[in-house]
């Protein structure tokens, strides 16, 4: 609702401003209401190595480990070449660069795109962790095609189809669906696996500057207003910490 109010109040006003068709902008008037936050089932922090370890067989097991150790969007993993992967740097990382975006299939399916906004385009440390997978998943990417032949994997993705083509966000998500059940993450989504990544970071005491910039929001507000939830547990747990700070030996009641 909000986009459809957008779009129209744009047209209006170049109705008004450029054409003089209208005197004023009707649009202007209309209040649309802001949606209510989508719930988000994140991975439950003691749970994670033991679903790590049942997925670990899972032909999409990298892309879901990646997607949980970095934070980025589907078609931004889906998009990334091995080109974007740096493992050999003092800091190892990913360089985003660009997108997989879903087509209908009379438009060709799939077609790479620029990142969502200017603060998508980023880089993003990867933890050791990660820097095993890729290589693990690299080494197992040369034995299939080495099997399949030199076509297979043509644009040296990081992540394919089981024929070599460019693995579409919708595959990925569709996947997880199907096998989300039987890890007992029945509502978690596929989105709140990289929910996951932020919760975690503000959990463990990261600044929300650093938060921000892995999952790659336009500015701090967005990461604050998405993870208010988790800010509003940090906050009494930081009045506790405080407290045990500054409470004083004696306990005040007693000083009269």
């Amino acid at each position: 609702m909000q986009y459809t109010h957008a779009v129209l109040r744009k047209a209006l006003n170049d109705a008004v401003t450029h054409f003089g068709l209208l005197e004023q902008n009707p649009a202007d008037k209309i209040k649309v209401a802001r949606p209510q936050p989508q719930e988000r089932n994140v991975i439950p922090p003691e749970r994670i190595g033991e679903i790590t370890d049942a997925m670990r067989d899972d032909w999409l097991f990298p892309y879901y480990y990646l997607s949980l150790l970095t934070g980025c969007r589907r078609g931004e993993l889906c998009g990334l070449r091995w080109s974007d992967v740096n493992l050999s740097s003092a800091i190892p990382c990913l360089n985003i660069r660009r997108s997989l975006t879903q087509l209908r299939k009379d438009l060709g399916g799939k077609r790479l795109t620029k990142p969502k906004t200017d603060a998508s385009h980023r880089t993003v440390a990867l933890p050791p962790e990660a820097v095993t997978l890729l290589t693990e998943h690299r080494q197992h990417q040369a034995r299939l095609r080495q099997k399949n032949g030199a076509s297979w994997n043509a644009q040296d993705m990081v992540f394919t189809s089981p024929s070599g083509e460019p693995l579409s966000p919708s595959t990925a998500t569709q996947h997880w669906s199907r096998i989300r059940g039987a890890l007992g993450l029945a509502h978690v989504r596929l989105h709140d696996v990289r929910h996951t990544h932020a919760t975690l970071l503000l959990q463990l005491g990261i600044p929300m500057k650093v938060v921000q910039k892995r999952p790659g929001h336009k500015n701090i507000s967005v990461t604050m207003d998405i993870y208010s939830h988790v800010t509003d547990s940090m906050e009494v747990d930081m009045l506790k910490r405080l407290s045990a700070v500054t409470a004083p030996t004696v306990p005040l009641q007693e000083l009269h």
